[in-house]
């Protein structure tokens, strides 16, 4: 029986057989559902990279240091008088400490290190509060990774890492050659050689299919990557764990940008000096433990969500963006591209309440599709590829608290 068959069901529970019972009654999306994310990855330890002429490699932990800051004043002057904008510079200095982060001099290079593990989690929620609705999401993942949506995915997740996503702040100072190099973090693993790729011609405003991305793979096979991935994701292989490092040429003693410590507006008004601080990781180097700095787990994570682009949301505006429900940008919100207005494309809360219309959708999936045929159709029609990576990704998809009902409830005490 067809998917979007499932999609409807009559008063009774059963499954509807004639046109005038699939009109009585859809299957109600639950209030809230999670999932565990199938794709999990680690931080990154970031490290300097010294070559000899004969080729050789001197690795080491890359750190931070803290210093004080002299610099001119640079906010506006709205409002103020002319008195107070003399006041106001009469001490023009701005002194301020953050943490700094540079490579040392006799290096060039700047390299990341991680491990990312794929499973097959999203094949079934995590916990549910409608078992009908999540029964049938169950049974069109299954259809969707049989007609090859797991594969798709994968080499998807393999194409935005070649962007040099996850370079992040890094990637604009790099010159030269940037690599990355993906194997098999498990002993015996299939792949043999590493997977290597050349990411400085790789093209940034759309995640690159296969073929643009072949001429610039040097070493290994990404198909053989795609497959593997394929197979954690369908449960049709164990957990894979990928090693990956990532590395950019940016000059000798320049600097590199690791993940910052997020501070919330309480501990920046009891300490004003606080300023920029690094994350960092506590490893030993020979003898002894050293502060090294990295990307957190979450920052890679995002980088490996980075696959929504134009051919699925439309925008060209919006460039590539993380998979969200709402396909939200937070470092620039103005290129969201799903939010819930008229004019966006369907977010994922539009397509799980209308499950018939990704019903619909995976059917309409020729047997083994390919990247050829994704790029041919209509962008409303890949929002089939963006319901299943969000459940991929996993998270708590709810309908929220209900701000208003707590309004009442105090009003009434």
């Amino acid at each position: 029986m067809p998917l979007v068959k499932n999609a409807i069901t009559v008063e009774n529970g059963k499954n509807a057989d004639t046109p005038d019972e699939v009109t009585e009654k859809k299957v109600a999306p639950p209030p809230m559902v999670t999932y565990i994310k199938s794709i999990v990855a680690d931080r990154a330890l970031l490290s300097s990279v010294e070559f000899s002429e004969t080729g050789k490699e001197t690795v080491l932990p890359l750190t931070k240091s803290r210093r004080k800051v002299r610099s001119s004043k640079r906010h506006r002057m709205q409002g103020k008088t002319l008195a107070e904008i003399d006041e106001e510079f009469v001490t023009p200095v701005n002194l301020h400490s953050g943490d700094f982060c540079n490579l040392p001099p006799e290096a060039d290079t700047f390299r990341g290190t991680t491990s990312i593990k794929f499973t097959n989690s999203w094949l079934r929620p995590n916990s549910t509060d409608g078992m009908a609705h999540s029964n049938l999401v169950a049974s069109m993942t299954r259809a969707y990774i049989d007609k090859g949506g797991a594969h798709y995915l994968g080499s998807r997740i393999v194409s935005g890492l070649a962007t040099g996503s996850i370079f992040w702040r890094n990637r604009l100072g790099t010159d030269k050659i940037i690599t990355l190099r993906v194997s098999d973090g498990i002993r015996g693993g299939k792949f043999g050689a590493p997977t290597v790729i050349e990411c400085d011609r790789v093209r940034r405003d759309v995640i690159p299919t296969f073929a643009e991305l072949e001429p610039h793979v040097i070493e290994g096979d990404i198909h053989a990557v795609a497959d593997e991935i394929a197979g954690a994701l369908s449960g049709d292989r164990g957990t894979l764990c990928l090693d990956v490092s990532f590395e950019g040429y940016v000059g000798r003693g320049q600097a590199i940008y690791p993940s910052e410590v997020l501070h919330n507006t309480e501990e920046k008004e009891k300490d004003k000096d606080k300023g920029r601080e690094y994350q960092t990781a506590r490893v030993r180097l020979g003898g002894d433990y050293v502060e090294q700095v990295i990307f957190t787990s979450d920052k890679i994570g995002n980088a490996i969500r980075r696959i929504d682009d134009i051919t699925w949301h439309g925008n060209p505006a919006a460039g590539i963006l993380p998979v969200e429900p709402y396909g939200v940008n937070l470092n620039e919100p103005e290129k969201s591209a799903r939010l819930p207005k008229p004019g966006y494309a369907s977010n994922f809360y539009a397509l799980f309440d209308n499950i018939e219309r990704v019903a619909a959708l995976v059917d309409a999936l020729p047997e083994k599709f390919t990247e050829d045929y994704v790029l041919c159709q209509d962008p409303s029609d890949n929002d089939v590829h963006f319901f299943f990576a969000n459940l991929l990704f996993g998270g708590i998809f709810s309908t929220g608290k209900d701000k208003n009902k707590k309004s009442k409830a105090k009003a009434k005490k």
